[in-house]
């Protein structure tokens, strides 16, 4: 964990529990999305475990629940406390994959892409029970417009601009598929965000490498990505604790259908972060994600 100044003041070994569910009704036309979690803010948190010396227990809360409705072909809409929308980027450079945004959302099909535009309320960062947040659903400090489209069969590209306390932001990313071209990587995503607060620049760079073997773990395929991450230190956005302040690398494994039933699957991932600007702080994770 990180103090104010960036510096990793205590280790600890913690375990933490996430919860997702989607109901689909109406023949799939809606469909109501939960996720439930440990933690006390917006990035999550985590159980102590009685190893280190961290002596505080994180509550489980649900954080986020959203209604969506196909009104019409190719248009969905979406009410209630949702998930950030990524584009073709990820967590790297943008709001956390843990965290909530109070609001409303349309995502209209557009020729080849996807246009999802976001207005709401993203707060709270202390108050992840979603039953505690109802009454920011008329209030309005964050907008994003992003498109994301397909070019070609190798080339998924995102442009965006958000808007979120006073501040503008732009973000792009691309993700391109290799595996016709090389047998080295099967793909390569570059994203960064970049905004302007109060005259000052902020931004956020991240470039991920990823590679899949098959047939490799008792006859399970791993999938291994590999990222360097840089992010000054006026950037402001809440990405997340797992993204530190100046540069880090994170080397992520996941080995999916370690256990696979009729209509269940169990999949192993572990995530290694170190920071390079600060070489005492580096984060482990491990853990077991079962769909059923």
């Amino acid at each position: 964990q990180q103090d104010a100044d960036g510096k990793a003041i205590f280790s600890t070994i913690q375990e933490g529990i996430l919860f997702d569910v989607t109901i689909s009704f109406f023949k799939g036309r809606a469909k109501l999305d939960m996720r439930a979690g440990t933690g006390s803010g917006f990035d999550g948190g985590w159980n102590n475990t009685g190893i280190g010396p961290q002596d505080a227990n994180s509550p489980f809360n649900l954080r986020r629940l959203a209604l969506s409705l196909g009104v019409a072909t190719g248009l969905q809409v979406s009410v209630g406390s949702m998930a950030p929308e990524f584009g073709a980027g990820s967590e790297n450079t943008y709001l956390d994959n843990d965290g909530y945004i109070m609001g409303y959302r349309a995502r209209v099909s557009i020729e080849k892409g996807e246009l999802v535009v976001t207005g709401g309320f993203v707060g709270d960062l202390k108050n992840p029970n979603v039953f505690d947040r109802w009454n920011r659903m008329d209030d309005f400090n964050f907008v994003q417009a992003v498109y994301t489209r397909a070019l070609g069969d190798t080339v998924k590209a995102s442009l965006e601009y958000d808007h979120l306390d006073g501040g503008n932001y732009g973000r792009a990313a691309i993700k391109v598929d290799l595996k016709k071209w090389t047998t080295l990587l099967d793909a390569v995503v570059f994203e960064d965000m970049i905004g302007v607060n109060d005259s000052e620049v902020g931004t956020t760079f991240a470039t991920k490498l990823t590679k899949r073997f098959k047939d490799v773990f008792l006859g399970r395929g791993v999938t291994i990505d590999a990222s360097y991450v840089y992010r000054t230190e006026n950037f402001t956005v809440p990405i997340g604790d797992k993204i530190y302040k100046g540069q880090q690398v994170r080397f992520s494994c996941s080995i999916t259908d370690l256990y696979k039933g009729k209509n269940s699957t169990l999949t192993l991932v572990a995530d290694y972060i170190q920071s390079l600007s600060d070489l005492d702080l580096m984060r482990t994770e491990i853990g077991l994600i079962y769909k059923f």
